[in-house]
């Protein structure tokens, strides 16, 4: 089998972040090898496995540093999850997350739900990080959930709310 493309992980492989300053800093020969892949006849993909900003919100940072990538090279779980729920047919979700879950999901064509308890019926509970959560949040998604509705997890599906006393 030939390769088709070559995947690196942006935080730490090709680049590092400097979340402060929303930048990102290629590592020695990070962008060679990438056009070293290129010139390969490669498609070169970048993974992260964050789920709080949509795929895009990287590209001009990255392509500031030098990391240049082609429209939809990016690949998050979000980019799974929406990908699996528009295979399965599921047309109104209830997303649990960020921008960086519920664009995705919109993009592949399926209606997103805000959680709140008068959302309806829908077909499925994706969850992803998020900058809030509360009690109205979890109540509708548990009520979504007890009517039978399957759970999709993202990795760090948990809130980044500050802890209380730590603003």
């Amino acid at each position: 089998m030939a390769l088709k493309a070559s995947i690196f992980d942006i935080d730490g492989a090709p680049a590092m972040r400097n979340k402060a300053a929303g930048t990102y800093a290629a590592l020695p020969g990070a962008v060679a090898a990438m056009q070293t892949c290129r010139d390969a006849g490669l498609a070169v993909v970048a993974y992260t496995n964050g789920t709080i900003y949509p795929p895009a919100h990287s590209a001009a940072p990255l392509a500031k540093a030098g990391i240049d990538r082609a429209p939809g090279h990016m690949v998050t779980p979000a980019n799974v999850v929406a990908h699996e729920l528009a295979r399965l047919g599921h047309k109104r979700v209830m997303v649990l997350a960020a921008d960086g879950v519920t664009t995705p999901v919109a993009e592949a064509g399926i209606e997103v739900v805000p959680p709140k308890k008068a959302a309806g019926l829908v077909d499925a509970v994706p969850v992803g990080r998020t900058h809030r959560i509360d009690v109205e949040i979890q109540e509708a998604a548990a009520e979504a959930l007890w009517s039978g509705v399957p759970l999709y997890a993202t990795p760090g599906a948990r809130p980044t709310s500050p802890r209380p006393g730590s603003e």
